[in-house]
């Protein structure tokens, strides 16, 4: 048994020492110098690019046009959720006459919303705020209720319509709202009323006459 061990003793020295003169005879001679460290021999294939830096944008040529997630786009395009496209930009916000169910559906700067704009139920529609009638286009600033300011809107919503109650001519509707010739507030019943030439032109078929004047207005047909 022990001549045996003795033999497994050399065995693993002779292999430590074959190794040690593999790596002298691999460097060249039997110097005492330190052995190199090895070399990754080249494969022959393609040199890997260096890695992007993350977050970086790729150099490339440079566009002209508006840029969209990475992609130079066409002439007049814009980009919209990361795309090119023709279309016209969603607008943020309602200007007035805009389709609106909230408040905050209304831009609320602007140059038609200087005292800024409000979405009214009656139309579903945005209106600019205003004070007087000089505020607005139309001339018309019309009440809502429960507010101390007013809305702009269309004129014939600021004006008394043929039939309503008026104190003076200017509060009664013009133009195609009150007929072919427009309206006059008449005393005897406080209305406003559609002037007319003939009895054609109401439709009662009555054109009563009215004292000093060389026009009539449309009335109930008793009158006629």
């Amino acid at each position: 048994m022990s001549r045996m061990a003795s033999l497994g003793l050399v065995a693993v020295v002779a292999a430590s020492a074959l190794g040690v003169l593999a790596c002298s005879g691999a460097s060249g001679g039997g110097g005492g110098g330190s052995t190199p460290p090895p070399v990754e021999q080249d494969s022959g294939g393609p040199t890997p690019e260096p890695a992007q830096e993350a977050g970086v944008d790729a150099p490339g040529p440079s566009c002209g046009n508006v840029t969209c997630g990475g992609t130079c786009c066409a002439a007049g395009q814009t980009c919209q959720a990361g795309q090119c496209t023709s279309a016209a930009p969603t607008p943020s916000c309602q200007a007035p006459g805009g389709a609106c169910s909230v408040n905050t559906d209304c831009c609320t700067s602007g140059p038609n919303e200087l005292q800024g704009a409000v979405c009214i139920s009656n139309d579903g529609e945005c209106h600019a705020k205003c004070q007087t009638g000089s505020d607005c286009e139309s001339g018309c600033c019309a009440t809502v209720q429960g507010e101390s300011y007013g809305v702009c809107a269309a004129a014939t919503e600021c004006c008394v319509a043929p039939g309503g109650a008026c104190t003076s001519t200017a509060s009664c509707c013009q133009g195609s709202t009150a007929g072919a010739y427009g309206a006059s507030c008449i005393s005897n019943d406080n209305a406003c009323h559609s002037i007319c030439y003939g009895n054609s032109d109401c439709a009662s078929g009555c054109c009563a006459a009215v004292t000093g004047e060389s026009w009539g207005v449309c009335a109930a047909a008793s009158n006629c």
